[in-house]
């Protein structure tokens, strides 16, 4: 917790930009107020620790504090035993490791995770949060292996709302679960890069691959923000590769060292580490 901010002071000057804002004062006309989380929202876990003993009560963040709404961001999850065929997930509100110390929004129990004979052995749930503006949490449990879904709706001021009200905006925040990485323009870049690393040797491919995964991380982390700037950074190394208009093919006779005019990215290997061609 920030402790060097004072409180009223916090206060006044956010009282004082609402007013200005409402006003229409030119000081703040280029000021852009943004909905936000204002805690952690997440799942209690287990831990399995050294000797094997399983031991409950974490918190596993899934929606950041300070994300701006609306939003949505998923985890996977597994139960720690092979058969077991059911979990309690708990919904927390919060910042504090432990859950005990949290502030508990609600429970849902997701059941039939043991695979039958023959559909294999993967009992992951993947968990969805998706918050808006009006403090609706929509979390949804979706058991990986069948497709089934698990919904829990959390108001943050119950009865609000009318349920046609309630399911209009359950409806409106449909188009905020698709992840990132299954996003067109997302998917276009990946197709682009990856059919571009087919053409390419020694330090052209390896220049590739580091931006290529650098953008692949920044999609799991479902942050607008970082998938936006590793994107464009794909994107200036794809683009001196390959014309924007007519996709021209890089010359095979130039594929190993990188164009003159993109600018050296930092790899994970060493020099010592390098592979000959």
């Amino acid at each position: 917790m920030l402790t060097d901010i004072d409180p009223d002071l916090a206060v006044a000057q956010g009282a004082a930009v609402q007013a200005s804002l409402c006003a229409k004062d030119s000081a703040v006309r280029d000021v852009v107020l943004t909905d936000v989380t204002p805690f952690s929202l997440g799942v209690e876990i287990g831990r399995r620790l050294p000797g094997g003993r399983v031991e409950e009560g974490y918190f596993s963040p899934i929606l950041e504090r300070n994300t701006t709404l609306p939003a949505s961001r998923s985890g996977i999850y597994s139960p720690f035993e092979e058969d077991q065929d059911a979990i309690d997930l708990q919904v927390y509100q919060g910042e504090h490791r432990r859950v005990e110390q949290n502030h508990l929004l609600g429970k849902l129990e997701i059941k039939g995770l043991r695979p039958r004979r023959g559909e294999g052995d993967d009992s992951s749930v993947e968990v969805r949060f998706t918050h808006d503006m009006n403090g609706i949490l929509e979390v949804e449990a979706k058991v990986l292996r069948t497709g089934k879904v698990h919904q829990l709706v959390i108001e943050q001021r119950p009865g609000h709302l009318s349920r046609k009200e309630l399911a209009a905006c359950l409806k409106r925040m449909q188009p905020l679960k698709t992840h990132p990485r299954d996003l067109l323009p997302n998917r276009a870049r990946l197709e682009r890069a990856q059919r571009l690393y087919t053409e390419l040797r020694g330090d052209r491919r390896r220049l590739l691959t580091h931006v290529l995964e650098v953008f692949e991380d920044a999609l799991e982390t479902q942050e607008p923000e970082r998938i936006a700037e590793a994107g464009a950074q794909l994107d200036r190394v794809v683009g001196a590769y390959f014309e924007l208009e007519g996709e021209a093919q890089p010359d095979a006779a130039n594929a190993d060292s990188p164009p003159d005019d993109v600018e050296p990215v930092e790899g994970p290997w060493k020099d010592g580490d390098r592979a000959e061609e």
